[in-house]
């Protein structure tokens, strides 16, 4: 229900009083509301209670969420909430389990997605799905017990393995086990999902898409080199299979490879990729890692043109773009812009404020770049980068050492701050 501030009437909502003592009727609700230092979307069974036309009591919260309020309280920031009566049913066992939806396994409708092909037709409006078959939503079997050496089976067929197409004992096809394979990794059980990966691999040794799933399952148990090598095997398969493609070039990013590593695969997805799709805003990032800003602003164009204002994932694309920009230290007034309007969307945002900082520092605007570093301090304390950017701006302005005390608290913490810094020109 909408309601302005002078509609308002809690009173009027089809809440029971529960106990003649009470303080006001009240109901079982979802609260969530977003922690502005880390981006996490906290949620929490909560009891509401109302006390008057425009004023409810919330209590019953989560430690995480009593935590954020103690903490925008202390500060004297605001903390928007919603709260959410009658939800789906997943949403208040999320609530009371999860308490950080991106943490949670499944919440709706991922199982689905295992088992079904989703295909969207934005001309026709229309959402169309195939189904795969199989028993994907079947939990009550018992996984086979996984062979002794399926955590460490390699990239390729054993010598030994059964002729491809062959059935396992269960009379499972490889798409069977595939799915039951990507289903139980899902879920974190590297241990049964390897092992049903595994022999999908060894009765389809031809299909990428399995080693694809193999590698993703290898790199959440953090078998890293197994997982490159089950990449490498899928991109030789099917050359320009975009996920694989990111996949592999994200792991040589964690690894912290030189950037000639991730090129050749960022070129082929880049190819590869449809215009508007998510994997343009993962391109963008991972060129922003290999130091190409001017590719990776492209990408994020290529994002932001074709999708709309409210799209959630917008001010996160925005920022990105702003910070490219700030890094190259071209398109100033674009990127400023950019970093504008990502703060109008989700305001005192820390990583947004700090980008608008240095857009503003580039710009020699001292007095802006200050006025956000502090903002961002203000809600995610003592970071090394925003201290030590501050105290550069500081010193900018003047008078001499006016910054010095930022720098070195930077530096105590995080002493490779300074040469991270020199890589953009920033020097105090």
């Amino acid at each position: 229900v909408r309601a302005t501030p002078s509609s308002l009437d809690l009173g009027k909502l089809p809440v029971p009083l529960l106990c003649a003592e009470d303080a006001g009727p009240r109901l079982l609700a979802v609260a969530l509301a977003r922690d502005p230092a880390s981006d996490r979307l906290l949620v929490s069974p909560a009891e509401c209670r109302m006390l008057a036309r425009d004023r409810a009591s919330v209590a019953g919260l989560t430690p995480s969420l009593c935590a954020l309020h103690a903490r925008c309280r202390a500060t004297g920031q605001a903390l928007p909430m919603a709260l959410v009566a009658g939800a789906h049913p997943a949403l208040y066992l999320a609530a009371a389990l999860a308490h950080d939806l991106p943490t949670a396994d499944m919440l709706l409708g991922a199982d689905f997605f295992l088992s079904h092909r989703i295909y969207v037709s934005n001309s026709q409006r229309r959402l169309y799905f195939t189904y795969n078959g199989g028993p994907v939503f079947n939990l009550t079997a018992t996984p086979p017990a996984p062979a002794a050496a399926a955590s460490a089976a390699p990239a390729t067929p054993a010598p030994e393995a059964p002729a491809a197409g062959a059935a396992p004992p269960d009379n499972l096809d490889a798409a069977a086990l595939a799915r039951r394979g990507a289903a139980s990794a899902g879920r974190h059980d590297y241990e049964h999902g390897l092992a049903d990966l595994t022999r999908a691999v060894t009765m389809a040794p031809t299909e990428p898409g399995y080693y694809y799933e193999r590698g993703r399952a290898y790199l959440g148990n953090r078998q890293p080199d197994l997982a490159l090598a089950d990449f490498s095997q899928a991109i030789k398969l099917k050359p320009d299979d975009v996920p694989t493609l990111l996949a592999r070039a994200q792991l040589h990013a964690t690894r912290h490879e030189p950037a000639e590593a991730l090129t050749a695969d960022l070129e082929a997805a880049d190819h590869a990729a449809p215009r508007g799709s998510e994997a343009r805003v993962h391109l963008g990032d991972l060129y922003q890692y290999a130091g190409n800003l001017p590719a990776a602003i492209a990408q994020y164009n290529a994002w932001i043109d074709v999708h709309e204002r409210e799209d959630v994932a917008m001010p996160r694309v925005l920022n990105s773009r702003c910070w490219a920009r700030a890094q190259w230290g071209q398109e100033l007034d674009r990127a400023l812009a950019d970093c504008n309007k990502a703060l109008r969307l989700r305001p005192n945002n820390a990583a947004f404020l700090d980008s608008r900082g240095l857009v503003y520092l580039r710009q020699g605007n001292y007095d802006r770049a200050i006025a956000d570093y502090d903002a961002s301090l203000k809600v995610h304390p003592n970071t090394p980068w925003v201290l030590y950017c501050r105290g550069i701006a500081k010193q900018r302005k003047g008078p001499a050492g006016a910054g010095q005390a930022d720098i070195d608290a930077a530096l105590a913490q995080q002493p490779a701050v300074a040469a991270r810094a020199a890589k953009f020109g920033l020097t105090p």
